[in-house]
């Protein structure tokens, strides 16, 4: 299974082999996201305005 943020540029995905997986991963990759959007100094993008 593969999901992806939406309305995040560059393309941010992730991939789980089950649901439970597959949120996990989210969880990482959000995480991840928002570690590299502050180490680069960078405010991270929201889906929303």
């Amino acid at each position: 299974m593969l999901g992806k943020l939406e309305f995040i540029e560059p393309l941010v995905s992730y991939e789980g082999e089950t649901v439970k997986g597959l949120e996990a991963a989210f969880r990482e990759t959000a995480e991840d996201y928002l570690a590299t959007c502050e180490a680069r100094g960078v405010e991270p993008q929201k889906p929303y305005r």
